[in-house]
């Protein structure tokens, strides 16, 4: 959770809304959190979880849901 917080700012926005997170900044952030390499893979599949659903609410909140 402590990682999709700190991705919060790096969404990728487009006309119709969200578009999903920037992972350009992911290993920036995994090491400036001092995450270890090995967590990495299932750190990222937890992100992906979380930003699908995002995604999910967010359409849903958009198309008045």
């Amino acid at each position: 959770m402590a990682l999709f917080t700190r991705l919060s700012t790096q969404w990728r926005v487009g006309p119709v809304g969200l578009i999903g997170l920037d992972y350009a900044a992911l290993p920036v952030v995994m090491r400036m959190m001092a995450v270890p390499c090995g967590e990495w893979p299932a750190l990222f599949d937890d992100l992906r979880t979380l930003e699908i659903e995002t995604l999910r609410l967010s359409a849903a909140k958009q198309r008045g849901i």
